[in-house]
């Protein structure tokens, strides 16, 4: 993969968590039910981009590698514009708690299986920590929305 291909994934990446971040958080403010859900992931969200930002200094250290895989710019503008549809239906007032659950369960789902965070590499621990954050955090998000979301299914 070509340098300019390597850093517009990167920065759509960071992009993503930073819009994720937002949506989440306006989920948090909108719906009182599982704010404590939305406020933490929106936390964990930012530090995810703030993960990949260092990640992308250490690549241009040449520390750590990423690698395109089947990841495609213009996938991740499609999951960007779907991430604005959705702050823009909350915002409107439109959105139950159920469906944003929902959404929250697609895009962790989504980030988790298209395995992301496989495309990156690197042997120092500092790389290894930053990955493993990233990772467990990753899980952990589509763990606690699944849950959340079947439980307002049930209610």
């Amino acid at each position: 993969m070509n340098i300019e291909t390597q850093k517009e994934l990167l920065d759509l990446l960071i992009t993503a968590e930073a819009r994720c971040e937002a949506l989440y958080g306006r989920f948090a403010d909108s719906m009182a039910e599982h704010r404590g859900l939305w406020t933490r992931m929106a936390g964990e969200e930012k530090r995810h981009a703030a993960v990949l930002k260092a990640l992308r200094g250490k690549i241009a250290a040449g520390e750590a590698s990423f690698g395109q895989g089947e990841l495609r710019a213009e996938a991740m503008r499609m999951f960007l514009d779907y991430v604005d549809a959705m702050a823009k239906e909350v915002s409107g007032g439109r959105m139950t708690p159920e469906r944003a659950l929902g959404i929250t369960v697609d895009i962790e789902r989504s980030y988790v299986e298209r395995k992301v965070l496989d495309h990156f590499e690197g042997d120092t621990p500092a790389v290894a920590e930053a990955l493993k954050v990233l990772r467990d955090e990753s899980f952990r998000h589509v763990a606690d929305a699944e849950l959340a979301w079947l439980a307002a299914r049930r209610a």
